[in-house]
């Protein structure tokens, strides 16, 4: 299965996040051009919380059609919407690169939980996501290090939803890291790189693709 990741706040405080920005029509459009191939897109991560600095607010619906003329249910989805406010009602102290671990981890989840082995997931972001979205893979991937190693060490699951994901990375972090896939999107809208995540020296680097 091919997953296709895009971004949406409601919120927005950098007008590059604004459904009329060349940034966002350009993500969405991207995002709309692989599902022709049969991808699903990925649980849509919703960014509602109420910020005092947001330039306006919109909805899913409005960010959709301003961008590609497509509502939400015209995408495939692989699950429902995943709420950053949601996660915040359960752990209040999570910041926002935190709250990006936690989506990732819950769609790892998901993709176990309904017997899906053979995935991809390509993220479509703006360029200047490319720090987080590295550093966040880094994170991932030493979480679930931590919980292999936690199981062999004890010879059991210390977290039963843990259990569904240790299969996935075992061996080199690179055959994790495999599965992903990233496009980048500029400030005029074109998509200006297409790259995959690799380890190197303890960092997750962006090598481009050819």
């Amino acid at each position: 299965m091919d997953l296709i990741e895009g971004i949406c706040y409601l919120n927005p405080v950098y007008p590059e996040l604004l459904a009329d920005h060349p940034t966002m029509r350009g993500v969405w459009c991207k995002c709309a051009s692989l599902i022709k191939n049969g991808a699903m897109m990925a649980p849509l991560l919703v960014d509602d919380r109420p910020l005092r600095e947001a330039i306006c607010h919109q909805t899913v619906e409005s960010l959709l059609h301003k961008t590609t003329g497509r509502s939400f249910k015209d995408f495939p989805w692989f699950a429902p919407k995943i709420s950053e406010s949601g996660i915040l009602a359960k752990y209040p102290s999570m910041h926002c690169p935190t709250l990006y671990l936690h989506y990732n981890m819950q769609v790892l989840r998901l993709l176990r939980c309904r017997g899906v082995e053979d995935w991809t997931w390509t993220k479509i972001h703006p360029l200047h996501f490319q720090n987080v979205n590295g550093e966040t893979l880094l994170r991932l991937w030493e979480w679930l290090d931590e919980v292999v190693e936690t199981n062999l060490n004890t010879g059991k699951v210390e977290d039963p939803e843990n259990e569904i994901l240790s299969e996935d990375i075992w061996g080199d972090p690179n055959t994790f890291f495999s599965r992903f896939r990233h496009y980048w999107v500029a400030e005029n809208g074109q998509t200006v790189s297409h790259t995959r995540p690799v380890w190197h020296q303890g960092k997750v680097l962006h090598e481009p693709i050819p």
